[in-house]
């Protein structure tokens, strides 16, 4: 079995592209500003992992340690 190393902004991408949501419709249902959540998903600050792992299992509904076998990457 290969092993991906994703850093947390890469799964917050992937997970929200799998899911077909935007940028702006992740930050509306978790309640951040599209520009928090854009700085996060393009790695310019950490994400913490509290927030990586809500907006993975509750809004993109995806296991955050499998992501990389349901995006295909």
């Amino acid at each position: 079995m290969e092993r991906f190393d994703l850093r947390g902004f890469e799964i917050l991408k992937l997970a929200r592209l799998y899911q077909g949501y935007t940028q702006e419709d992740i930050a509306r249902l978790y309640g951040v500003s599209r520009r928090r959540y854009q700085r996060w998903e393009k790695g310019h600050v950490p994400i913490p992992y509290d927030d990586l792992t809500s907006i993975v299992k509750d809004i993109c509904k995806l296991d955050p340690m499998k992501i990389a076998e349901v995006s295909n990457v």
